[in-house]
């Protein structure tokens, strides 16, 4: 369990802003440790009920409502002796120190004032950053950075009888290296849960090694699971984290996550999981390795390893994104920059959860580089280039090698507010498929393509004298772009990537930006502002031969996109696609959320909804002449899907403060074909001011799964 970090932080920083340290007087060794630790004297003012003062050894005596101050330090009690000379001060009676909004209670405390050593005994601490609760039978300082405590506890919570607590018979304390304990006992509700005869915590440091708070639930598919985590970190720049994951109907799982940070643009982060799953009847494992180098100013690298089995993500992951993987990537990236551009090398395997690999294209690899736009002859005129050569392999069908060459000019002109982008470019790519065994070049492909663009942005507002707006910023947003590719050869190409999928095309494009800033009159501290954003977009394709479905046509549907953001309470975001031959909305999707102003509760609705196969569409914004087509197929050509394949569900969320300690949470997804809850999230949240208590419940397709979640504020890592 992690507590050694609340006891190291809270203990160092009572000791070092509130706490004097110890001060044996008429100890000889005592006074010599002394010297090293005298500071600059500051002056002491004593008040007091009454006080008496002996010339001869130099003392003040302050009886009844002491209050003794010296810089930001006050000392108060109900008997206070202070050496005048010395700045030793004893004092009884509900002594209580405070530095800083740090505070120290004892019966009996020795102070000094001018070297801020001293003992104190059945003393309590209070240190405000933290609110940590410290209690000790004894403190002593046993060197200037050295500390011991005897019968010491902690808590982070302020009742007199706190939830946890953790406690320890011997603390020896080393300030910024590390503590040791004995007898460390960790207690909820006064029942002791952890002993360990002795443990060691490294000291003031954020990332401390030791064993992590363990995760505990139940679900239909996996049974009762346990979770216990250590954490490890040695050195500053490297750490671990080693994970026994107990499934009562599949085993036990183990995972390791390590991460290595030699310097900012070098890392490497390793995690693996491995379990013999008795349910499945097989082994069940991932791999996954991340590293990233720069070997020189210029030269720079990219590894991304990925192996899994085909079921892992599918039974043994949390999240729907995890769970609804269909393939996983695995890369390798190397680039060198120059003033001109740069070069590299990638290569990636790709491996399908769903499908059979002999089908799956892998790039094995590709060399490329790109020259970076350059402006010409002192005119807005730019030209840049890309070039490639990959290979590309399948296990079945078409492999082998590609080489691509793009070079563009581009022109940027400003006419009247209008900004005008022309582009122009030839793209050639060559094929080697080794068919029958020929030698040379099996097919060959040219694309000539031009385009231009236009834009500018227009603004008005307007103003209200009266009524509840005070005012509209409405700014429009125009764009067209046109865009014609002719091409010649490559008539048996194969299908490697959207590369290969570049076509004819004399395509005409627009978009049409409206930004509304809406103003309400002021009524508070707070005015009200509203911001709308409505988005619409459309192709126009004059060849109309983009897709390979029978039926074709030339324009394309309308694709919208609003987003509404009301001060603090309400946000819309909403895309579709409008089909102006069917009248019908190919695609919708919405989310609207509404929160109280005072934050105590929220409700949101979503609902996604597509009855095409390829919902995909290219924003005008990047329109180019050398888009692949394959990007606007369901846009141009009718190509529905079954009634069983159709995106088509909702969502609702909602979520409350019952009370000043309890909230709930809850999200639910619906699918309207199937008729179906998808999957239903549940949660309560319990949150006092030392500690919290999560239970979730989650129930999909193949089980439910009950969690509860554990934590106590200020817990760090104890290592036994």
């Amino acid at each position: 369990m992690r507590y050694a970090a609340g006891i190291i932080c809270a203990l160092s920083m009572a000791l070092a802003l509130a706490l004097p340290a110890r001060t044996a007087w008429g100890d000889g060794d005592a006074q010599g440790r002394m010297k090293f630790l005298t500071q600059k004297k500051e002056p002491v003012n004593i008040q007091a009920d009454r006080v008496e003062y002996d010339r001869k050894t130099d003392d003040f005596n302050a009886v009844g409502n002491v209050n003794i101050t010296q810089g930001a330090s006050t000392l108060t009690a109900d008997k206070v002796t202070l050496n005048q000379t010395s700045g030793n001060a004893e004092a009884t009676g509900n002594a209580r120190l405070v530095t800083d909004g740090n505070v120290l209670f004892a019966e009996r405390m020795k102070v000094n004032f001018n070297t801020r050593l001293g003992v104190i005994q059945n003393g309590k601490f209070f240190v405000q950053k933290g609110n940590y609760h410290i209690t000790g039978a004894s403190v002593e300082r046993a060197g200037e950075n050295e500390y011991v405590a005897v019968d010491a506890t902690l808590t982070t919570c302020d009742a007199e009888a706190p939830f946890w607590k953790a406690s320890a018979s011997r603390l020896d304390i080393r300030m910024d290296k590390d503590v040791t304990a004995r007898d460390v006992v960790f207690r909820i509700k006064d029942v002791p849960v952890l002993y360990s005869p002795y443990a060691w915590f490294p000291l003031l440091k954020p990332r401390t090694s030791g064993l992590l708070l363990p995760g505990m639930g139940y679900s239909t598919k996996d049974g009762t699971r346990l979770i216990e985590s250590f954490y490890w970190a040695p050195v500053d720049n490297f750490d671990a984290t080693v994970t026994a994951d107990f499934r009562s109907q599949r085993g036990v799982g183990v995972g390791a996550e390590l991460r290595l940070a030699l310097d900012k643009d070098t890392s490497t982060n390793l995690n693996g999981y491995f379990m013999d799953d008795h349910k499945a009847g097989e082994n069940r494992y991932n791999l996954s390795l991340k590293h990233q180098e720069k070997f020189t100013d210029s030269l720079s690298g990219r590894l991304d390893l990925n192996i899994s089995d085909r079921q892992f993500y599918r039974d043994l992951t949390e999240t729907a994104k995890d769970r609804t993987q269909r393939s996983i990537d695995s890369n390798a990236f190397v680039a060198n920059r120059w003033d001109w551009g740069e070069g590299y090398i990638f290569s990636q395997y790709t491996k399908s959860l769903d499908l059979n690999d002999d089908v799956t294209v892998q790039r094995l690899p590709e060399l490329g580089f790109d020259v970076y736009k350059k402006q010409l002859f002192d005119v807005p005129v730019y030209l840049d280039m890309e070039g490639s050569a990959a290979y590309f392999y399948k296990k079945t069908g078409v492999r082998g090698g590609r080489f691509d060459l793009f070079p563009k000019f581009s022109g940027a002109f400003n006419l009247g507010g209008i900004n005008i982008t022309p582009k122009v470019g030839y793209r050639e790519t060559v094929y080697d498929l080794g068919r029958d065994g020929a030698d040379g070049f099996d097919d060959e492909r040219g694309l000539f393509g031009a385009g231009v663009s236009a834009q500018t942005g227009l603004f008005k507002r307007y103003s209200f004298d009266s009524g509840m707006l005070e005012g509209i910023r409405h700014t429009l947003e125009p764009m067209v772009a046109y865009n014609y590719v002719l091409r010649r050869g490559g008539t048996n190409i194969p299908k490697f990537d959207g590369l290969d999928t570049f076509g004819r095309k004399d395509m005409l494009a627009y978009s049409l930006t409206n930004r509304f800033v809406i103003k309400y009159r002021e009524t508070g501290d707070h005015p009200r502002v509203d911001y709308v954003t409505l988005r619409l977009g459309q192709f126009m394709d004059f060849y109309g031969d983009n897709g390979p479905s029978v039926e074709k046509r030339k324009l394309s549907n309308l694709y919208g996109e609003l987003t509404y953001k009301a001060s603090v309470t309400v946000t819309l975001k909403n895309d579709f696609r409008y089909d102006f031959a069917s009248g019908g909305l190919p695609s919708v999707d919405t989310d609207i959320r509404y929160t109280d102003r005072q934050d105590r509760w929220y409700v949101g609705l979503g609902q996604r909804f597509s009855k095409d196969t390829e919902p995909t569409f290219m924003s005008p914004s990047r329109f180019d002449f050398f888009t692949p087509s394959t990007d606007f197929v369901s846009d141009f050509v009718l190509t529905n899907a079954a009634a069983d394949e159709r995106v088509n569900f909702l969502t609702g969320e909602a979520g409350a403060k019952i009370t000043d300690n309890w909230k709930v949470d809850g999200k639910l997804w619906y699918d309207i074909h199937t008729h179906d809850l998808r999957e239903t999230d549940l949660s309560a949240t319990y949150m006092s001011q030392c500690w919290g208590l999560t239970f979730s419940f989650t129930e999909r397709p193949g089980g439910r799964q009950i969690m509860a979640m554990l934590k106590l504020k200020g817990l760090g890592n104890v290592k036994i």
